[in-house]
Parts: structure tokens; sequence; C-alpha cells
């Protein structure tokens, strides 16, 4: 998941689920994320924004 992002994003994202585990909803940094990103895609970690081989197949059949 965090094979090409920066690293500053990787230890942001671990940060929010540490922090989100801590106060009991595991969830939550999910949801921290997508507010804190903005509509910015390069914020959110398995974002691309082009068809993965299994859709591109899954489409043109």
């Amino acid at each position: 998941m965090f094979e090409q992002q920066p690293e500053t994003l990787q230890q942001k994202v671990k940060l929010l689920a540490s922090e989100s585990i801590r106060q009991d909803n595991p969830s939550q940094w999910f949801e921290v994320l997508y507010a804190e990103a903005n509509g910015d895609s390069g914020q959110i970690p398995w974002a691309r924004l082009n068809l993965q081989c299994f859709s591109s197949q899954f489409m043109l059949e």
C-alpha cells in the first residue's frame, strides 16, 4: 500500500491509526485522513486515479 508514498505520508497514516486505536475508535483515522486530504488524492495512499488491471479486464468483458 505504501510502496511509492513519501515517508511523511506513511508516518501520518501510522500516527492517525495509532491515535484512533488509542481512543478505542479504530476506524476513525480513515475519516480523518480523507477530511484532511481535502480532495487531494495524493494524500490517500491507496488512491490511484487509473483503472487497475483487474478493473480494466472486467470493463472490457
